[in-house]
């Protein structure tokens, strides 16, 4: 019975809660503390290609409305403006729902939601879902729909999204759950808040064994890794790592459904076809420097100068410099596909797409000696190594709500 209790006492701390909640470039847990509505698109549905899609989306405010009794979450129709946070003082910020059909992110990536956040505060100010109507086609499907895993369903996808808006992340754990990263055509089944998706939200807007300041286990994007096409590249840039000397990254190539790709911070299609990619090298981040976006003043993009350690051709330049979306202004931070943008010194895979760069979050861990892949990318814009890194220049001084 001794050795029983033992065994017993051992296992408890190892009883974790499977949800993770989103934090700041700094680690710290990150929620609203005030109403959150939504403008929907008046036009999603005719973008979509279906009448009823609005419907839908009331449907999905609803389901999470109900499991957040201390924040109020509702949803209407208006203008929407498109996603990002204007930075002026004047500025008029919403969150949206909205289907873009010039796709800027992932291609195998359903959705993406894009957060702004005051991390002084550690408040969400604004947050946009927006739907992948370039690559993907939605409907709200019925059974029969349901059953001939043609289209994507757009309560399945934005129930999930949701999840993100409010401060979840990933749960790889459970295939089940509406916060786990992967959807197949046809699915319904996110549709409805598992009691790990009611926990997470729990511990942010309600009473929970776990609270916003505990730690959270490192789950969710940042312990499970893409498969399909980027497995080969991922295990060609894992290899020149061992081969040329012990690079401090982890790279875990993972087997799973043929073309499924596990994007971070997005809910994607798991039968979406594998894109062709030209794995380059491991760099690390010397320098970078966020600011906004040219063509969109409410989003913030990030250049990082990026240092090769080792490369798959003994032409490889020595350094180049990419675009990743997201980054911090002062005491607002932007996050795009849900992770902050890598810091300095953080060890990066990087290959080609379409003449692209494509960037793939990288990590120290020891397991069984071998490098295991974290996650596709990140990003797919690039720009020339010898453009100098712009400059953030004059930004207003954005007006932040009181804690």
């Amino acid at each position: 019975m001794r050795a029983l209790l033992s065994l017993l006492v051992l296992l408890v701390p190892l009883t974790v809660f499977a949800f993770e909640l989103r934090t700041d470039s700094q680690g710290d847990v990150v929620k609203w503390r005030r109403e959150v509505t939504f403008i929907v698109d008046p036009a999603l549905g005719q973008i979509l290609g279906d009448a009823t899609a609005l419907e839908a989306v009331k449907s999905a405010i609803a389901e999470i409305d109900a499991a957040t009794p201390e924040l109020k979450v509702t949803v209407k129709e208006g203008p929407v403006r498109g996603p990002g946070y204007e930075l002026d003082r004047d500025a008029t910020n919403q969150n949206e729902i909205l289907a873009l059909t010039d796709w800027p992110y992932t291609d195998s990536a359903l959705a993406s939601t894009v957060v702004t956040l005051n991390a002084r505060t550690d408040e969400i100010l604004d947050t946009d879902i927006v739907f992948n109507a370039e690559q993907h086609v939605f409907r709200v499907l019925t059974a029969p729909m349901a059953a001939a895993r043609t289209f994507d369903d757009v309560q399945n996808t934005l129930t999930h999204e949701l999840g993100h808006a409010l401060g979840l992340m990933h749960n790889p754990m459970d295939e089940r759950v509406v916060m786990y990263p992967r959807a197949s055509a046809g699915e319904v089944g996110k549709r409805v808040l598992q009691d790990d998706d009611r926990d997470g939200l729990a511990a942010l807007y309600g009473t929970s064994l776990v609270t916003p300041e505990a730690p959270q286990p490192q789950m969710g994007c940042s312990s499970t890794g893409g498969v399909g096409g980027w497995a080969l590249g991922l295990f060609v840039l894992a290899g020149l790592a061992l081969r040329r000397r012990p690079a401090p990254v982890l790279v875990r190539v993972t087997r799973g459904a043929r073309g499924a790709v596990l994007v971070l911070g997005v809910l994607v299609a798991a039968s979406a076809a594998a894109q062709p990619v030209t794995p380059v090298g491991v760099g690390v981040v010397r320098a970078k420097v966020s600011h906004r976006s040219p063509s969109a003043p409410g989003l913030i993009v990030t250049s990082l100068d990026v240092e090769f350690e080792s490369c798959t051709t003994a032409s490889c330049e020595r350094a180049t410099r990419v675009t990743v979306p997201g980054g911090r202004l002062g005491e607002l931070e932007q996050i795009v596909e849900h992770h902050p943008v890598p810091a300095l010194n953080e060890h990066l895979g990087l290959a080609k797409k379409n003449g692209r760069w494509v960037v793939f979050r990288l990590i120290e861990h020891r397991h069984a000696e071998r490098f295991n892949a974290l996650g596709p990318p990140v990003l797919v814009r690039s720009a020339a190594p010898q453009t100098p890194a712009p400059a953030p220049g004059p930004v207003a001084q954005p007006v932040v709500p009181a804690k």
